[in-house]
């Protein structure tokens, strides 16, 4: 098992950059990372050679937010590499994004414990994409629990949390084109996040024009 310390020790290098000011330095717009050859719809950005925008415009319940990525062109985003987490880590930061949790692109509602991400590819288990430190090894809620996250409490670890939170959601796009504009979105914050169920139920979001 892998000890809090281990965690911390790993972790260095990313609290060094975002302590530092990191790819923020220059600018807090412009990151300079590895194009990777793509380029990006606007306003999603190029992270990792990965097409990404923490969109802070809509929020709600999984469900709803993976459909608000879809009604952009894209879909949730599938963090599934160390380098790309640690990108995607310190763009959330460059951008000065102080929310808890992010929804991400993977889920366990077709099977439980079976994580998948949203293109049907298996989700890499244990350190060091999901937070495992001493008594508390992610994923550990069970049928409570079937969508994933992105955690500030877990240092951006991957957790699972019930999917009828509200939370804003990181979504991922093919390179070129365009984003496809949106004429409503989820901006209620409630106190749902407290809730607990064993059957998440698809609600149609709440809009505003």
């Amino acid at each position: 098992m892998v000890s809090c310390r281990s965690i911390c020790l790993r972790m260095k290098p990313w609290i060094f950059v975002l302590l530092s000011g990191g790819l923020c330095a220059a600018s807090p717009s412009e990151a300079v990372l590895p194009q990777h050859g793509i380029e990006c719809p606007p306003p999603s950005e190029n992270l990792e050679g990965h097409c990404i925008l923490v969109d802070m415009v809509n929020m709600g319940i999984w469900h709803d937010m993976r459909a608000a990525c879809q009604e952009q062109g894209g879909d949730m985003a599938k963090v599934h590499d160390p380098n790309f987490m640690t990108a995607l880590v310190d763009h959330i930061q460059c951008l000065g994004y102080d929310e808890d949790f992010y929804w991400l692109g993977g889920t366990d509602e077709e099977m439980e414990g079976h994580w998948k991400w949203v293109d049907g590819t298996d989700i890499r288990m244990g350190f060091p994409l999901w937070f495992h430190c001493e008594d508390v090894v992610e994923p550990n809620s069970g049928t409570r629990a079937n969508c994933l996250v992105s955690a500030k409490n877990a240092y951006f670890y991957l957790r699972d949390q019930n999917c009828i939170n509200y939370y804003h959601p990181i979504c991922e796009f093919p390179p070129g084109g365009a984003l496809t504009s949106t004429t409503s979105a989820t901006t209620v914050r409630t106190t749902t996040e407290t809730l607990v169920s064993t059957t998440p139920i698809y609600t149609p979001s709440t809009t505003f024009s």
